[in-house]
């Protein structure tokens, strides 16, 4: 009782301009940049639409986003937004309504045109300056905090205190159906996904052929292979076929890897956007980090995923974000993991 009435009195500071949301009508989300991206907003969303009802949410991302998670909650529409044309004309309709936009790109034209547009609330990252915002959200050089959270902290930097929708999310994202129909996988199966839009962040080709093959002898698990559509993850796709794993990479919308995922009895993969969906689907399983910094882009230490990373006793670098070391598109931290130890971490995790 006592911890209650002290979180109570926390929660009483609040910022000297915060937003009372109950006197607004809308709020708009823009961040049409990756699929990624996309998804780790689902925290914000769900938060917002559980805490105001009232409110309709406006989501401006990636078309193929707009399309798997249309029916994520009755007051969310997702906007598909492909030029600043069409963000400007959209803005415009809101013009009226009492809206608060919220940049989660970091986007100066973005920023530039809701005001242009007469939205008078405008939260976003920035520097100093904050050029076209109204409330600022600044971190000092070189803050490592998780992409989730810093998006969470547009909400605090306005007043809120962002609970979370783990479970909640993890029930609407099941209920997503495939909108394609596959050969069913026969007993229990592994999802892996191994290929990104940037190659760098995986491991050799010859490394996953071996890790297939281990998972079935040692794990006896099936394994569905998925990945985009890209001529370097489809030869990769081909090659793991010929391992023996069932080979849907360029085959999946995002619907039907979403319940290839759910319903998986495991997953590895890489720092990739179906990695993020395995997070919030709870699916058990590990990803794989190289280059990239699994602080920011990892999932959280309650999560049912382990975070994989070379030693960096041994690679002191990581994480650097390059693309591969010395731009050479090939990253020697992830190449040089053993792929036993790959294997073994997957187990340890299955067991948990």
């Amino acid at each position: 009782m006592v911890f209650l009435r002290e979180q109570n009195k926390l929660r009483s500071y609040k910022p000297s301009d915060s937003l009372n949301l109950d006197c607004h009508r809308s709020i708009v989300i823009f961040q049409n940049k990756n699929l990624g991206d996309g998804v780790l907003l689902l925290p914000f969303i769900f938060f917002v639409n559980s805490k105001f009802p009232h409110m309709h949410i406006y989501v401006c991302v990636n078309k193929a986003l707009k399309v798997a998670f249309s029916s994520i909650g009755k007051n969310v529409t997702f906007v598909d937004v492909t030029s600043a044309l069409d963000l400007g004309l959209f803005l415009l309709k809101k013009t009226g309504e009492s809206t608060i936009f919220f940049d989660l790109q970091n986007s100066i034209k973005a920023r530039f045109l809701a005001r242009l547009c007469g939205v008078s609330h405008r939260i976003g990252w920035g520097d100093q300056s904050g050029l076209f915002l109204s409330h600022l959200v600044k971190y000092r050089p070189g803050t490592i905090r998780r992409q989730d959270e810093r998006n969470l902290d547009l909400l605090r930097r306005i007043g809120l205190v962002p609970s979370y929708h783990d479970q909640e999310i993890d029930s609407v994202m099941r209920r997503i159906g495939p909108d394609q129909i596959f050969a069913p996988v026969q007993g229990p199966y592994l999802v892996i996904h191994p290929g990104s839009r940037w190659m760098f962040k995986t491991l050799g080709p010859s490394d996953w052929v071996e890790i297939v093959a281990l998972i079935k002898i040692h794990l006896g698990f099936n394994i569905v292979v998925t990945g985009g559509d890209s001529l370097m993850e489809s030869e990769l796709g081909r090659q793991l076929e010929q391992a023996g794993a069932i080979n849907l990479v360029g085959k999946t919308s995002i619907q039907s890897l979403i319940h290839l995922i759910a319903n998986a009895d495991g997953f590895l993969g890489i720092d990739t956007f179906a990695s993020h969906l395995a997070r919030f689907l709870r699916t058990v399983g590990v990803v794989i980090f190289g280059p990239s910094d699994f602080r920011i882009w990892g999932p959280p230490l309650e999560s049912t995923l382990r975070v994989l990373t070379a030693d960096p006793r041994e690679f002191p670098c990581i994480p650097c974000n390059l693309d591969g070391c010395g731009h050479g598109k090939v990253s020697e931290c992830l190449v040089g993991l053993s792929n036993e130890k790959i294997v073994n971490a997957l187990a340890e995790q299955l067991k948990s």
